[in-house]
């Protein structure tokens, strides 16, 4: 149902798996998610899930999205895709921070694959393709990586972001 939900209201999830023996868990229920400023954010951005990766059907979905520490924080796509993971406590704000970033990149997303699939994707938004992709679709991420190495001039080897950038695709 949370998946049909997110579906139809073209939203992202956001799963929080913890357990009941978890402390940095119970310290997100008290002082994180009892802020106003996060509560009404993630109520409006988001669809949110909570479950306990201990119990029957936690430890089906915690297998599924390979969690092993708690607490785990997902935002999936309305098809159960991992869009991004936060790994243990997080401050309000730090949590308000990854769902501004995550919000930003989903709606970034269609239209910088649209821009790339119609081979309009300016230069400089190319990173930032591949860095959401690396996460979604790394298949697609490879792809666009290729494209984008394919434009460098001679100068552009010089560039420490694209040395760094050939290092993890093109090595």
């Amino acid at each position: 149902e949370v998946f049909r939900k997110a579906s139809e209201n073209g939203q992202l999830l956001f799963v929080d798996a913890y357990t009941d023996w978890c402390g940095y868990c119970h310290k997100l229920d008290k002082e994180v998610y009892t802020e106003a400023s996060v509560i009404g954010y993630f109520e409006e951005n988001f669809v949110n899930v909570k479950f306990d990766a201990e119990s029957e059907f936690g430890y089906q979905l915690a297998e599924y999205y390979s969690i092993n520490s708690y607490p785990t924080l997902l935002f999936l796509t309305p098809e159960g895709k991992l869009f991004q993971r936060i790994e243990g406590f997080v401050p309000a704000p730090a949590l308000k921070a990854y769902g501004d970033q995550v919000m930003t990149e989903w709606s970034e997303l269609p239209l910088l694959e649209d821009a790339y699939d119609n081979g309009q994707l300016e230069r400089e938004s190319y990173l930032d393709l591949i860095s959401i992709l690396e996460r979604t679709n790394m298949e697609k991420a490879e792809m666009v990586a290729a494209a984008y190495a394919a434009t460098f001039t001679p100068e552009d080897y010089l560039d420490l972001q694209n040395i760094w950038f050939l290092t993890r695709f093109e090595n």
